[in-house]
């Protein structure tokens, strides 16, 4: 499959349509949607983070019935890494007093195979989540045209 090609407009987010040329909105700001299964991320976010030259991580603002009130870009990195600080991770979700949020972030290489790093990260906020009393819903890697869900390759995320 070929790689799609993000252009930025403000806050909106456009990949040129593969058959007709079109602008596609793939932007999330602003709409509400519901997470069922990691699926429903992965569908939604892929053209946006996919084909991104650099790393970037995003934090997905839920209601307590999965709901994605606001999606948030937190860090972008260079080619292979982004900075983290995981305080930063919950700032938005205590502020709004949600109860749950999802990581997402890409790995431009095209590969979704969590590194070391990806998997330190997701236990630290965890870990941070549980103290706050916000749940971590699930961390999901984008590379190409491709995802993994920690929470589906076994991770310990809290039950829900």
């Amino acid at each position: 499959m070929a790689r799609l090609e993000l252009v930025r407009d403000g806050a909106a987010a456009y990949v040129p349509c593969p058959d007709c040329g079109h602008h596609i909105d793939v932007s999330t700001a602003g709409l509400e949607w519901t997470i069922h299964s990691p699926r429903d991320v992965a569908d939604r976010l892929i053209c946006q983070l996919g084909s991104l030259p650099r790393e970037e991580l995003h934090v997905l603002l839920l209601t307590a019935r999965n709901r994605v009130v606001a999606q948030e870009r937190l860090y972008q990195g260079n080619v292979s890494s982004a900075q983290v600080r995981v305080g930063e991770l919950f700032r938005e979700a205590v502020h709004r007093h949600l109860p749950e949020i999802s990581l997402v972030h890409n790995h431009p290489s095209g590969d979704p195979t969590p590194s070391p790093d990806d998997l330190a990260l997701t236990a630290e906020a965890i870990a941070a989540g549980r103290l706050l009393d916000i749940a971590v819903l699930d961390h999901i890697v984008i590379g190409g045209d491709g995802y993994i869900s920690l929470r589906d390759r076994g991770v310990a995320f809290d039950q829900r």
